[in-house]
């Protein structure tokens, strides 16, 4: 799409890796789950941006106004990866972290159940947990076709006295902020380029007469 698709791709790729900011788990600890797809479109993000991500440098986000958010899943690779965390109160985090989001996405795009033209759906995960910290997966696809658009993978520690349902507010509070940002910028960059191409036109049946 020229020079604005690589305006986007530029943009995109540090505005949905500050999804997150990670502190103290490793690159190698937020790849190891299979929750995420061909994971090696995923790329690690820079200083301050979620630990690793992709966005689909051709996609249009104007596009989209309508918004599926699936039930987050509880996704450990192994027995030690839910940090002996009870079940009622995995089951409870994974709640959470779902309501946050469909709080937080709705003030950007209009909630619908299923899918439809128009629509972005969100995948999350919640990887690893402990007593002070998580590790989640995040994708948005195109809620007809499926086909990725966007994703990321980080993970956090809470600050000292902090708890993990805050860890989960930040980040479907900045879910919903990039997303919004990425329509928004897209919209912005058609606007240009019908006001481009409209000049041009201008200037064309000027030089007829």
């Amino acid at each position: 799409m020229g020079a604005s698709t690589r305006s986007l791709s530029g943009f995109g790729a540090v505005a949905f890796g500050l999804l997150v900011c990670a502190t103290t788990a490793t690159a190698q600890e937020v790849r190891d789950t299979s929750f995420l797809k061909n994971e090696s479109q995923l790329q690690p993000g820079r200083a301050n941006q979620a630990r690793l991500v992709y966005i689909d440098p051709e996609v249009d986000f104007s596009r989209y106004d309508k918004m599926v958010v699936d039930r987050v899943a509880l996704w450990f690779r192994d027995e030690n990866a839910d940090g002996g965390i009870e079940l009622a109160e995995q089951q409870h985090l994974a709640g959470y972290f779902t309501a946050a989001l469909r709080h937080q996405l709705q003030l950007e795009f209009h909630p619908v159940e299923k899918a439809q033209p128009g629509a972005l759906r969100v995948r999350a995960a919640i990887t690893r947990l402990s007593k002070s910290g998580t590790s989640v997966a995040i994708e948005v696809v195109d809620a007809v076709s499926g086909s990725r658009l966007a994703a990321a993978k980080d993970a956090r520690e809470a600050d000292a006295g902090g708890s993990l349902e805050r860890l989960f507010d930040a980040w479907a509070e900045r879910v919903s902020e990039r997303l919004g940002a990425f329509r928004r910028f897209d919209a912005a960059v058609a606007t240009d380029a019908a006001e481009a191409a409209d000049a041009e036109t201008d200037r064309s049946t000027d030089s007829l007469h």
